[in-house]
């Protein structure tokens, strides 16, 4: 208990610090959640605080949804980690750099974030672009470095790899993961897109730290479902 509340109080002194309005943190132990807090406020102008039942964007964790959403269905036969992604999306077509004729786009591969392609932020950005339309202006693209050479972080890749669950299952991405990751997990505040209406009451809101003016900006919640399986997901620490 001492240690859990000296680790409370270094994490309260370091969100004053980095003038972080709220944040939750779960603590689990060989299977058991032993602290589930919350710290600071969800919303600064009703000075509503942040408890273990607070959602909040998960960002880039949702790709360990994806990965696992791949993972099922290896399990149960209807994928293989070293398919050729194009089994699953025929018109994703990356220009991969390679001198192996042989050399296929798998699974892993953009799963590892080693097909030689950088992030490709502009292809999505915008929030107008769809997931197809997206992928489609990827295989346009030139290869950043060598295929399977080195460690290059690409969000359209794991975009990709979501795709391909839902071609695979016969479903799409986000019911995939609501009918076979949330659901049987129990996962009830958990969700693939902007929360709606309902659960606004519990949803945190987006601020970011003006220096120079010593106070927080108000940030509109962006809506990612169009890079969905890279990083859409809003949950909370209780889920």
């Amino acid at each position: 208990d001492s240690r859990l509340q000296d680790l409370c109080e270094k994490f309260e002194t370091k969100r004053v610090e980095y003038h972080i309005p709220g944040m939750a943190l779960a603590v689990i132990h060989h299977g058991e959640v032993i602290l589930s807090r919350g710290f600071g406020v969800a919303d600064l102008e009703s000075g509503r605080k942040v408890g273990p039942e607070t959602l909040f964007a998960i960002g880039s964790t949702t790709k360990a949804f994806t990965a696992t959403a791949v993972g099922i269905l290896v399990d149960e036969g209807k994928m293989e980690w070293d398919d050729p992604v194009a089994n699953f999306l025929p018109g994703f077509d990356l220009a991969i750099k390679t001198k192996d004729e042989d050399a296929r786009l798998e699974m892993t591969d953009i799963l590892s974030h080693r097909t030689g392609f950088p992030r490709m932020s502009v292809l999505f950005a915008s929030g107008n672009a769809n997931r197809n339309q997206i992928l489609e202006a990827a295989g346009k693209a030139k290869p950043w470095k060598t295929f399977r050479r080195n460690f290059y972080y690409s969000n359209v890749q794991f975009l990709a790899a979501g795709q391909a669950v839902g071609a695979a299952a016969n479903t799409t991405w986000d019911e995939f993961v609501q009918q076979r990751i949330f659901k049987p997990l129990g996962m009830e505040h958990s969700f693939t897109t902007i929360p709606g209406t309902k659960e606004n009451s519990i949803s945190s809101k987006g601020y970011i730290w003006k220096q120079e003016d010593a106070r927080h900006n108000l940030l509109t919640p962006r809506d990612l479902s169009n890079i969905g399986p890279d990083g859409s997901i809003n949950s909370n620490i209780s889920d």
